[in-house]
C-alpha cells in the first residue's frame, strides 16, 4: 500500500479527468466529489505520510514510514475529520478551504451512506466553486499546474475565487441587493431568447434576479467542451459555461465576479450543447462513404441524358 502524495495525486487526477468526460451533471458530480478524499490525503502526505495512518494500528504506522509492506486490507488509514484538522497546518489550507471541503465531503457521504441520491439533479454551479477553492490549495501544496488539473477555463474561475473569496463578497452583495430593492423598477423590453452566444465568445442567459425577482441576465464564457457523442442520430458536445457577471435591467443590480455571484445565490455555471455535423466533426467524405457502400455518387455538373417520351 502506497502512502506517498504522488499515489493520491494520480488518483485525484484520474477522477477529475473522468468527471470532465462525464455526459451528465450527476456523473460529473460523482467523480469530482470522489476526487476530494485523495486530494486531501495528498495534501496531508506533503507534511508527512505517517499522518495518513491510523495511529491505533502499528501495521499502518510501519507501512506509512516504509518499514513494512502490508496488505491494503490490513492497513487502517486515518479518518477524514482528523485529516482536515492536520491539513490546517498547511499555509494554503485556509478557513474557506476547510469549509469548502467539509461541504463536499458531507454531500459525498450523503450520496454514499444516506437514503437519498444527493447528486441526482444537482447543478454544477452548486458545488464547483467549493471544488475549485479546494483545487487551488491542492495544486499549490502538491506543486501542480491548476490549468492542467482542471483545464484553463475552470482555472480562470478558481483564480477569481482566490482574488476575492465568497466570504469577502457576502457583505458587498448584501449591500448591493438592499440598494437595488430600494430603486423603482424600470420597464425592460422582453426578448424571446433564453440563451445567446455573441460573436465575441460571450454567452448570455436569463435567470431570476436575487433582488427584484424579475428576469436578469448572466454572462460568461465557455470553460469546458466535452467530447463529441451521438445521442440517437444527433452528434453533440456538452459545453460548460462559467458565469462572470450579472445585470438586471429592472432594478439595476449588477454583480461582478464569481464570488459575488455565488454569494448572491446565483449558479456559477450552466450547461448548453453544440450540435455538430457528423461529416465535418469526424472528417468524413460523403462521396467516399457512399462509394464504400457500393453506391454511385453522380456529379451534378455531369447532368443526365434525358429522353423525351
Amino acid at each position: 500500500m502506497s502512502w506517498s502524495a504522488e499515489a493520491f495525486i494520480g488518483k485525484a487526477k484520474l477522477y477529475v479527468e473522468r468527471g470532465l468526460e462525464a455526459e451528465d451533471d450527476t456523473t460529473k458530480a460523482w467523480w469530482f466529489h470522489f476526487a476530494v478524499e485523495p486530494m486531501l490525503r495528498a495534501m496531508v502526505a506533503t507534511i508527512h505520510p505517517v499522518l495518513l495512518a491510523d495511529p491505533r494500528s502499528i501495521e499502518a504506522l510501519l507501512a506509512a514510514v516504509g518499514e513494512e509492506e502490508s496488505e491494503s486490507s490490513l492497513v487502517r488509514s486515518r479518518g477524514l475529520k482528523e485529516l482536515i484538522e492536520h491539513a490546517v497546518r498547511l499555509e494554503s489550507f485556509t478557513p474557506e478551504v476547510k469549509d469548502s471541503i467539509a461541504r463536499l465531503i458531507v454531500r459525498r457521504n450523503a450520496e454514499c451512506h444516506g437514503p437519498t441520491a444527493a447528486f441526482e439533479g444537482l447543478s454544477e454551479g452548486n458545488w464547483m466553486p467549493d471544488f475549485l477553492i479546494l483545487a487551488t490549495a491542492f495544486c499549490e501544496e502538491c506543486d501542480l499546474d491548476l490549468d492542467s488539473f482542471v483545464g484553463a477555463g475552470y482555472a480562470e474561475t478558481a483564480a477569481e475565487l482566490a482574488d476575492k473569496t465568497i466570504a469577502d463578497a457576502q457583505a458587498e452583495v448584501k449591500k448591493l441587493i438592499a440598494e437595488a430593492k430600494k430603486r423603482p423598477l424600470a420597464e425592460a423590453e422582453a426578448s424571446a431568447w433564453s440563451m445567446l452566444e455573441m460573436t465575441s465568445g460571450e454567452v448570455r442567459w436569463k435567470v431570476e434576479c436575487p433582488a427584484c425577482e424579475k428576469q436578469g441576465q448572466l454572462s460568461g464564457v465557455r470553460v469546458h467542451v466535452g467530447e463529441a457523442r451521438f445521442d440517437g442520430d444527433e452528434l453533440s458536445q456538452q459545453v460548460t459555461v462559467a458565469a462572470r457577471r450579472f445585470a438586471c435591467p429592472h432594478c439595476g443590480l449588477q454583480l461582478e465576479g464569481t464570488a459575488q455571484l455565488v454569494a448572491a445565490g446565483l449558479s456559477a455555471t450552466t450547461v448548453t450543447y453544440d450540435y455538430l455535423d457528423p461529416y465535418d466533426a469526424l472528417n468524413l467524405d460523403p462521396v467516399e462513404e457512399a462509394s464504400s457502400r457500393g453506391l454511385y455518387v453522380m456529379d451534378p455538373d455531369e447532368g443526365m441524358d434525358y429522353e423525351d417520351e
